[in-house]
């Protein structure tokens, strides 16, 4: 979580530096949109993580005992199970 927003912090960054060393924008709004695109990066690549974390926790088929291979397969199934009956767009809900 932490390595997603500080990459997309520094890769933003990077960009407004110029700026703010011209003199078109003052450091500190930088630094606040760099932020602020990181969050929203950060929220567009753990939301679908998140949710199939849910998916997986909450289906009482992960209740059973089972191998650990079994446990992967199953879990991976979930993320194919929700594209296919809910949508991709399900993934970002």
């Amino acid at each position: 979580k932490g390595g997603v927003f500080g990459l997309a912090r520094a890769v933003a960054w990077s960009h407004l530096q110029p700026l703010v060393e011209n003199g078109t924008l003052p450091k500190t709004l930088a630094l606040t949109i760099a932020g602020g695109i990181a969050g929203g990066f950060q929220g567009y690549v753990l939301s679908p993580t998140l949710l199939l974390k849910t998916r997986v926790m909450t289906n009482p088929v992960f209740r059973e005992k089972m191998t650990l291979a079994k446990t992967t397969a199953l879990s991976l199934t979930i993320g194919f199970d929700v594209v296919l009956n809910e949508d991709l767009a399900a993934l970002m809900e």
